[in-house]
């Protein structure tokens, strides 16, 4: 496992996320397929998808090697597994320092289908027609934000579940989920396996820096 690979690594996953902001925002419990594209990176286009309400877990892989995801809105914690190595990174403080900028992360929390931006600071939407995205019939809606952690973005939102099933991010990040499947999540998906070492990024971070 090379320092560049676990960098790379936490960058893609952090950039594939801040594309979805509305991704985890909703209370019914699935998992789907989905496919997402990621400006300037060696993430893969594909990815499996599992929401438990305040959890969210993202399987892929980047260069190559399997990585997953986990994040807790609860608990405003974030993991990163590599099961071939059987380890974990707490990813938890690391949005700012991979980033640039504060509160990196999607806001998890439900939202009002019929008016999907309410209670979202810095934000005002526009429903912009209804189209069929992968079989369902969804409301389009436009988001116009007033600053980078709001950044512009469109939603295709199913009309009888809610579930956002495509968006388009001003930066070119893009998503769409396919392969829906309704219904309660276990709880070991969005748990640190036993037998998983936690790995010491904060070491690795300080190996990069030059000399002084």
């Amino acid at each position: 496992m090379t320092r560049r690979w676990v960098t790379r690594s936490v960058g893609c996953l952090l950039v594939l996320l801040v594309g979805m902001p509305l991704l985890a925002q909703m209370p019914p419990q699935f998992s789907a397929d989905m496919q997402f594209t990621v400006p300037n990176s060696k993430i893969a286009s594909t990815a499996k998808l599992f929401f438990g309400g305040e959890k969210v877990r993202v399987e892929t892989n980047a260069m190559g090697r399997p990585m997953i995801m986990i994040s807790d809105n609860a608990g405003k914690n974030a993991y990163m597994l590599m099961p071939e190595q059987h380890m974990y990174m707490d990813l938890s403080n690391m949005g700012n320092q991979m980033a640039g900028h504060h509160n990196n992360r999607p806001d998890w929390h439900a939202y009002d289908a019929a008016n999907p931006c309410a209670g979202m600071a810095d934000t005002t939407c526009q429903k912009a027609g209804t189209e069929e995205v992968n079989g369902r019939l969804c409301n389009k809606w436009q988001f116009t934000g007033k600053g980078k952690t709001t950044p512009d973005r469109t939603v295709w939102i199913d009309q009888k579940s809610g579930i956002p099933i495509k968006g388009l991010a001003g930066n070119g990040s893009a998503w769409e989920l396919s392969n829906i499947k309704e219904g309660t999540q276990s709880a070991k998906l969005f748990e640190i396996p036993d037998d998983y070492q936690k790995f010491d990024m904060d070491n690795m971070m300080r190996g990069m820096r030059p000399p002084q």
